[in-house]
């Protein structure tokens, strides 16, 4: 042993990293720029679904077309007017290709004319989405963390999650700020349930999801990494 502290991103990591070395990391979650997007209203028109992530294999955006596809053709009534619009980052042709074998699937699922990819985008475009979202989906399995999750709570974006990693141990508690989700069929019955919340209802989860999202703002990061390293030299 060489270090006097492991500083790791999760609950989830730190029990991964414990198996692994064995003694105690300390958890400081990653800062979020939460208080940047707090200020954007709440109240939605319409079931505008996004995902917000990289364009990479690990984030299985097959997965938010498959349940998006789902979610068309078991819920007809709840689905009237959805639309999907996958936002992300490409970093080379490898991504490139990704986005064009999806953009394919999302055809071949007979979901094309539903599905907007928006790739590279500027922050301001990336915002105007999160002002109109009203759910946001996540499907990347046993991600460590999972700042897109945090950003898309703060914004207002009711958020269906992975069932796994970082989001499942310390973001999302199900049916109160959030929801999680596994299988094609899941995240379909989870978009449904949003579909049909009642205004209240929607809102209520809406401000606890962004009044949980606070605990990993910027600055609650920079208090807990001096402390971490404080404990560290003492």
């Amino acid at each position: 042993r060489c270090n006097d502290i492991t500083i790791v991103n999760s609950s989830w990591t730190r029990a991964h990293i414990a198996a692994l070395w064995g003694g105690s990391p300390r958890v400081v979650f990653p800062p979020c720029p939460v208080k940047a997007l707090s200020h954007l209203p709440l109240r939605r028109r319409g079931l505008r679904i996004i995902s917000i992530g990289q364009f990479r294999p690990e984030k299985d955006h097959s997965l938010q077309l498959q349940s998006f596809a789902k979610f068309l053709s078991s819920y007809e009534h709840e689905a009237d007017a959805a639309h999907l619009v996958l936002i992300g980052g490409a970093r080379n042709s490898e991504d490139e290709r990704l986005v064009a074998d999806l953009q394919s699937e999302a055809v071949a699922l007979g979901v094309g004319d539903r599905v907007t990819f928006l790739v590279n985008v500027p922050y301001h475009e990336l915002e105007t989405e999160l002002r109109r979202a009203s759910v946001a989906l996540h499907t990347m399995w046993n991600e460590h963390f999972g700042i897109g999750v945090v950003e898309c709570m703060a914004a207002g974006a009711i958020t269906i999650a992975h069932k796994s990693g970082g989001p499942a141990s310390d973001i999302v508690t199900p049916n109160r700020n959030g929801f999680l989700a596994e299988t094609a069929t899941e995240y379909a019955a989870r978009i449904a349930r949003v579909a049909v919340m009642s205004a209240d209802e929607r809102r209520m989860m809406q401000e606890r999801a962004r009044a949980s999202s606070l605990r990993f703002d910027d600055a609650v990061f920079d208090g807990e990494i001096v402390k971490a390293l404080r404990a560290a030299v003492q």
